[in-house]
């Protein structure tokens, strides 16, 4: 039993001499590394100059494609500084055309209809609740006036 306690106080003079000294070296390696760290002389960026992002490529609605495309769309984004979502939507979905019997062109037309439909839906639901005069307010062609079917 002495034996078994003796190894085992072995082992841990062993390890805390063993740290001591990691700690020790790796005070020096911080000290090392602060030192020429602050030796360092600064560089001037001029953070004005620009890059000009190439725009992503045309998507042409291949599922093996997609991640490459919105990631291409994503860092043109940033680079660009196109940071108004409506702008990014619209832009993403003008590169979106061809496919198969055309089928990425089709989508992508559909798509920005209905937006631009629910935009102009948008348009006259804030015109008409910021209107307290209805009878001045002009109707949309598309939205027929309740007095147009009337018989006279």
């Amino acid at each position: 039993m002495e034996a078994l306690i003796s190894g085992l106080i072995d082992i841990g003079t062993g390890l805390i001499t063993q740290l001591t000294n990691l700690i020790t070296v790796q005070h020096t390696t911080n000290q090392t590394l602060l030192a020429h760290t602050q030796a360092q002389p600064t560089v001037n960026v001029n953070t004005s100059a620009s890059i000009k992002p190439e725009q992503p490529r045309n998507y042409d609605g291949n599922p093996n494609c997609v991640t490459a495309f919105i990631q291409e769309l994503r860092a043109y984004f940033y680079m660009a500084n196109v940071m108004d979502i409506q702008k990014q939507i619209f832009f993403a979905i003008s590169k979106i055309h061809g496919g198969r019997n055309d089928i990425a062109t089709a989508w992508s037309d559909a798509i920005r209809n209905n937006i631009m439909e629910r935009n102009d839906e948008i348009a006259w639901i804030t015109i008409l609740s910021n209107t307290s005069d209805y009878s001045t307010l002009r109707m949309k062609p598309s939205m027929p006036s309740k007095h147009c079917n009337k018989e006279t």
